[in-house]
């Protein structure tokens, strides 16, 4: 057999065994759910306003729906205002992206950010 047609046949084997590996692999994550994390990633003036926007991730293997995110603007301990974000989906291994507004500067304040609860969609 000439040497182009055993390459030939090798690179299908290997996206064969992969392509079936992949379906594997999908087929058990699924089992894991939601993995969200949030956080910050910048902030802005706007209309005398505060803008925190943010990234909400999905680590897990299941889509949530209905993700609220809460976002604290605090000091020293002491909570000056909270903003709350709620997403209709976030699918499994990806990024949402949103923004709370503040009337207190988060430059110059702790900013927490938590994903507080989701449903099944």
């Amino acid at each position: 057999m000439p040497p182009l047609q055993w390459a030939t046949a090798l690179l299908g084997l290997v996206m064969t065994v992969g392509s079936i590996g992949l379906i594997l692999y999908d087929a058990f994550d699924q089992d894991t759910p939601p993995k969200l994390q949030a956080h910050a990633e910048r902030h802005s003036r706007i209309h005398g306003r505060h803008l925190v926007e943010f990234v909400v991730t999905n680590d897990g293997g299941a889509t949530a729906a209905r993700v609220t995110v809460e976002g604290t603007l605090g000091r020293a301990g002491t909570t000056l205002e909270t903003a709350s974000v709620t997403f209709d989906y976030v699918p499994a291994h990806s990024q949402t992206r949103g923004g709370m507004l503040f009337d207190h500067d988060p430059g110059t304040n702790d900013v927490t950010l938590e994903a507080k609860s989701y449903t099944e969609p």
